[in-house]
């Protein structure tokens, strides 16, 4: 499966176009007057948001609540500042989330990798935008929060309109990218897909 989040940075608040598999299916709204940030999940031509992300107070590191439509609520944090690594629990299932050098970030369910993403290099008068690679069983709500989490947590040019260059990470990292891992595939006589 992949995944494209491309943002819109306007003058109060950010705007994203998601797409899956080449179509656009969702799109995202942060809050236009939120000390700290907010932002809801909409599939196309539907009012009630598939996902609401709230942030929590937490110095330097990230803290953020992930609610579902069905209701259920999980957390996202910071497990390590400095390496970069993030994580989530749901359903009983440890999410772990490696930044790593560069601009790629990879994501595994219980110890098993089933995505990552990368953040485009240069970004031209609108925002940031990001690719995601995942096994066709992930669940996409969830990894969609998590790059808008990041997007959120990690920008340095919040409300910047022009252009911008991300060299990526230097530092050390929790885990190094598998550049060998590929994604599990659904066979295309799945009715899901």
């Amino acid at each position: 499966m992949e995944i494209d989040i491309n943002q819109k940075k306007l003058s109060v608040k950010d705007k994203y176009k998601i797409y899956l598999n080449g179509q656009e299916r969702f799109f995202a709204t942060s809050s236009m007057f939120s000390f700290m940030s907010k932002l809801q999940v909409f599939e196309l031509d539907h009012d009630f948001p598939r996902v609401a992300i709230q942030q929590k107070w937490a110095w330097v590191k990230a803290k953020y609540t992930i609610k579902f439509e069905g209701g259920a609520e999980v957390l996202f944090r910071t497990e390590s500042f400095w390496k970069r690594h993030f994580q989530c629990y749901v359903g009983g299932s440890a999410y772990d989330i490696y930044g790593h050098r560069g601009r790629k970030f990879s994501v595994y369910k219980d110890g098993v990798q089933i995505a990552w993403w990368e953040k485009a290099a240069v970004s031209w008068f609108n925002g940031d935008n990001y690719h995601l690679i995942s096994d066709d069983n992930s669940d996409y709500d969830l990894l969609i929060a998590f790059c808008l989490i990041l997007d959120q947590h990690e920008s340095n040019h919040k409300g910047s309109n022009g252009f911008h260059v991300d060299f990526g990470n230097f530092g050390p990292q929790a885990r190094k990218f598998d550049a060998n891992w590929r994604p599990k595939l659904v066979p295309k006589t799945d009715p899901r897909f």
